[in-house]
């Protein structure tokens, strides 16, 4: 069985969404656990893909991806995290240290509760939340802890945007075992489908040749060990 799979092209600023019958839909997954191929969850996802990519800056992305990717995938590995996760903070923040409305702040979106709790310093000089290495260490490690308990990439994934808590109840109340089939509230039930969604435009080789270089595919060869670039002084490498 075949689907569309999203494709971006770039026309006079607008989005333009086409669909590419190549790809089979078994291939569209989130750290191996695919997503589901009936006609009802793809319906869900290409209609919530379409409505998402129209409110990207997808140039931004791709600009900050270019810079933050190869420490957050150094990162990922040393905690055993499946290299999908880097798309998490796309679509949690754009890559922009941001504070939401509930305090969430930086790329990764860390609440000032769970940051303390990781071990991250909050006063009124300093933010680990906004520098990169202290933020994806901490976002890594409360990933490994809910992976642990939930047992499924897509549940975490669900989880670090709903709270933990949160998705348990869901499981336990709904009789429920994939993310896919959960009712959740409207921010966490379109989340996975966004990061699918961004997952797909990054790795579909559409970005290239539209001003900036694929970061997946034309990154610095020469960038041996990312972290230890940016950890010569931490403290004046916030995200932008």
């Amino acid at each position: 069985m075949f689907i569309r799979t999203l494709l971006l092209l770039f026309n006079t600023g607008f989005h333009i969404i086409i669909f590419n019958p190549s790809i089979k839909a078994q291939t569209i997954d989130f750290c191996g656990e695919p997503m589901p191929i009936e006609a009802e969850y793809m319906n869900k996802f290409m209609d919530i893909s379409e409505r998402y990519l129209h409110t990207r800056e997808i140039e931004l992305l791709k600009s900050r991806a270019i810079l933050y990717f190869p420490v957050i995938e150094a990162i990922l590995k040393k905690y055993n995290i499946p290299n999908d996760f880097k798309y998490l903070p796309l679509v949690e923040s754009g890559l922009r240290n941001v504070t939401s409305p509930k305090q969430a702040r930086g790329v990764w979106q860390i609440m000032p509760n769970t940051a303390l709790e990781l071990g991250l310093t909050i006063n009124k000089q300093k933010d680990e939340r906004t520098q990169l290495l202290s933020s994806t260490r901490a976002a890594a490690e409360l990933i490994k802890r809910m992976q642990q308990k939930l047992g499924s990439w897509s549940l975490t994934a669900a989880a670090y945007n709903a709270g933990i808590g949160t998705i348990k109840q869901a499981l336990a109340e709904q009789g429920k075992s994939r993310y896919y089939e959960l009712k959740l509230n409207s921010e966490t039930s379109t989340y996975l489908y966004k990061i699918i969604t961004v997952k797909l435009l990054f790795e579909s080789g559409i970005l290239n040749g539209s001003g900036i270089d694929n970061p997946l595919n034309n990154r610095d060869r020469n960038l041996v060990d990312p972290i230890n670039r940016w950890n010569r002084d931490e403290g004046s490498l916030n995200c932008f």
